[in-house]
């Protein structure tokens, strides 16, 4: 029976990625079920900035609070899961934020290009624009750190713990693409494999910066 649940390394990585998913949803559940009572939340439109960072800092914390829980359960530092938190905004930050704006006007200039995006003016002005500017901002910063933290931190470093670093990266930018797919309404194939894909950029940067976890646990698949 221990062989199940034991390896050399410890508590084996499948029984640790369900112990996390489990913290992850638990806390989902007890916050949508607590959250709307105590602060009497309408439903939003789904391209709302307001309800997209509420939604996603409860993803974030959901995530964090998991991880953090783990962290202690195995004894770690949130570093270990290549989550940087003395230096959350240094070098690496800006240049992943540079990489995000450059491929992010590559697409939709492309989309331009072949007709299919095109301004035909702003419809707002003055301190509307730039109170929705802010929140837009803040909602997509929201969406990347809730959805890294999520996908390529604690569960990459588990996974990759069990199948390797390049299987666990293809197992969850699939996933990753897939939950996209689902859970978003008119999205198509061509949505799916970009999105799959990106997840799987994430993981190459990920594995291109000083991610001194992995790199101290997986030099062999680094």
């Amino acid at each position: 029976m221990r062989k199940i649940f034991f390896n050399s390394r410890g508590l084996r990585a499948g029984w640790r990625l369900l112990i996390f998913v489990c913290i992850f949803a638990g806390l989902g559940f007890l916050a949508n079920w607590i959250v709307p009572k105590i602060f009497h939340l309408k439903e939003r439109p789904a391209l709302d900035p307001v309800g997209i960072i509420s939604d996603e800092l409860q993803v974030l914390i959901q995530a964090l609070v998991a991880t953090w829980t783990m962290a202690h359960i195995e004894r770690r530092r949130f570093l270990h899961y290549g989550i940087p938190v003395r230096n959350a905004f240094g070098c690496d930050f800006w240049v992943g934020l540079a990489w995000g704006m450059a491929s992010t006007s590559l697409l939709v200039g492309l989309i331009a290009a072949f007709g299919g995006y095109r301004i035909l003016g702003l419809a707002i002005h003055g301190g509307a624009l730039w109170y929705f500017l802010g929140l837009w901002i803040i909602a997509n910063l929201l969406i990347g750190f809730s959805e890294e933290i999520l996908f390529r931190a604690y569960l990459l470093t588990t996974l990759a713990d069990g199948v390797g670093f390049w299987a666990a990266a293809i197992l969850l930018s699939v996933g990753f693409g897939a939950l996209h797919y689902s859970l978003k309404p008119h999205e198509r194939w061509e949505d799916f494999a970009s999105t799959g894909l990106l997840g799987l950029f994430g993981c190459l940067a990920l594995r291109r910066t000083r991610f001194t976890g992995l790199r101290h646990r997986f030099p062999r698949c680094l």
